[in-house]
């Protein structure tokens, strides 16, 4: 046997092999996926759960046209408004979101302008989630996409879901009735592959992967596993490998549903298959020694998931052995004969129409079905494409840093929700918080009305200086700054620049003895007059 015959037996085995392991898998896991309904329908027959303080991370990147919608669904909930918040991450935005936001209010408003544009869905949520984790007294964390829309019961399905499971990923429905030819084949590739692939995944126990476009999870396990901002990896995928390592699963409910319009092009879809193809195989790469390493047999079986071949992917490495097989008289043609590799090709043909039966083929109409055959491969050929151009356009970018600095001289700017009186009237409001490097403002906003502070070292100093302004104007500012149930602890404040304080409500009310972090401009209804401090802090026994 010479040296060409041995490379060519090493290559022939080795892709039969690996690809004689996803198949079998893929055909466990499909086999288990019609099982794993069944544990959806257990949920929505279990009985009602406590309400928990559910915070909403609304993603947005230049969805202008959907994310009112979204809000006004989200603020439309069957669930106790005093239970949820709701942020909006506005990823360098250029469109007229933060315009119609501020319309709409009542939420809570982030922007990023970074020289990498944009960040990410989970960069951003990293980035955020820095900012407001420990200052929030939220169970649970909700991350949703902005081009997509809720029901009602939406809040009420994901508190019910997250009492037994710590993090679940939700499922996406079509909202249009009549989608052209290639947003069909965009979600039946999603109804057939992915959505399947995930009940069946749940049912075995095994992890998924955080890629949906809403997912929840508990605030103690963020606090247990911290998210890791990395520089060249994909952190819903990382984060999914890191969460199964520490024995916490990743838990598809199609009960925890959003709906979204799909309107995809040829040229969206296979950019949406490139980027999915190139945030698995990064992960992969750098997740490597996990598969030598490491002893969680469910943790390799995620790992290898990640580069698992789509069905064109499959055809072409059978073909391509097939070849091999009836070409060349090497040991893997004399034990595998291309009537097995014919039968194996068969296997994945019936495999993948059974599953777009299951997605629902049949109802898109023969025409539609002839014309999503045709142009598979096109859609597949221009998603290789598409990794040539990735670069040029920013997007996914794997190499180099992706510094969260914000641009305007490096200042941070958000804005909140606030409530100022004059002892009769009650006026809504908002304040505009400006973090500079070395210094901080802080703006009161009213219409078309500004006060603003001078630049202070920390964020309370210009909090007390707008609220020493407003009091010459005969108001009262109702932030936690103001509130007699409000104490700095002077570690917490010089740790956070005096963004952060101690809430006392429920200690002095319900006995309490754990210490609420709360942001100094925060507010609800039971802030009462700073006057009445003093006496706060001699009930509680507080120097």
């Amino acid at each position: 046997m010479n040296l060409v015959d041995i490379i060519c037996n090493f290559i022939s085995i080795s892709l039969f092999t690996g690809l004689l392991y996803y198949i079998v898998n893929e055909l466990y896991i499909l086999n288990n996926a019609h099982k794993g309904k069944f544990y959806d329908i257990h949920k929505a027959n279990a009985p009602g759960c406590p309400e928990q303080n559910i915070n909403v991370i609304v993603y947005a990147h230049n969805n202008e046209n959907t994310i009112v919608q979204l809000i006004d669904s989200l603020k439309k909930q069957d669930y106790n408004a005093d239970r949820y918040i709701i942020n909006v991450i506005l990823d360098n935005c250029s469109d007229g979101s933060a315009k119609y936001l501020e319309i709409v209010g009542g939420t809570r408003i982030w922007r990023i302008n970074t020289s990498t544009q944009p960040v990410g869905k989970f960069k951003a949520v990293v980035w955020l989630l820095e900012r407001i984790m420990s200052c929030e007294n939220s169970n649970s964390f909700v991350v949703v996409d902005a081009d997509t829309i809720t029901e009602k019961d939406f809040l009420s399905k994901i508190n019910s879901v997250l009492f037994d499971t710590p993090v679940v990923i939700g499922d996406v429905q079509p909202l249009n009735y009549s989608p052209n030819i290639f947003s069909k084949f965009e979600y039946l590739n999603y109804f057939s592959g992915t959505r399947l692939i995930n009940l069946g995944r749940t049912h075995l126990k095994l992890g998924n992967i955080i890629d949906a476009p809403v997912f929840a999870i508990r605030q103690e396990v963020l606090e247990k596993i911290k998210f890791n901002r990395k520089e060249k990896d994909f952190e819903e995928y990382f984060y999914s490998l890191k969460l199964l390592d520490n024995g916490i699963r990743v838990v598809f409910s199609s009960r925890v549903s959003v709906y979204k319009f799909f309107n995809e092009n040829i040229l969206d879809v296979a950019k949406i298959l490139y980027n999915r193809r190139l945030k698995r195989f990064v992960t992969f790469r750098n997740n490597l020694p996990l598969l030598l390493f490491n002893n969680n047999i469910k943790l390799k079986e995620l790992t290898l998931s990640m580069v698992a071949p789509g069905t064109l992917t499959k055809l072409v490495i059978l073909s391509f052995l097939i070849y091999v097989s009836q070409n060349y008289n090497i040991l893997f043609s004399h034990f595998i004969s291309d009537k097995i590799l014919y039968a194996v090709m068969g296997l994945v043909m019936i495999k993948s129409i059974s599953a777009l039966l299951t997605a629902g083929i049949l109802k898109v109409g023969l025409k539609s079905i002839f014309l999503l055959a045709f142009y598979t491969p096109f859609i597949y050929l221009f998603s290789v494409l598409a990794g040539f151009n990735s670069q040029k356009a920013g997007e996914l970018e794997t190499k180099g840093k992706c510094n969260l600095t914000l641009k305007n001289n490096d200042a941070e700017r958000y804005f909140v929700e606030a409530t100022v009186t004059n002892g009769k009237n009650e006026i809504p409001c908002k304040l505009e918080i400006v973090q500079y490097n070395n210094n901080s403002q802080v703006v009161f906003l009213f219409k078309d009305k500004k006060l603003s502070s001078g630049k202070q070292s920390r964020i309370d100093y210009a909090m007390e200086e707008v609220i020493e302004k407003l009091k010459k104007h005969g108001f009262v500012l109702k932030t936690c700054l103001n509130c007699g149930y409000f104490r700095f602890n002077e570690a917490i404040a010089s740790r956070h620049c005096g963004a952060k304080g101690y809430c006392l409500y429920e200690n002095i009310d319900s006995g309490s003895r754990i210490k609420h972090l709360s942001s100094i401009w925060n507010s609800c209804e039971n802030i009462i007059p700073s006057q009445a401090r003093s006496y706060i802090f001699q009930k509680l026994n507080i120097d």
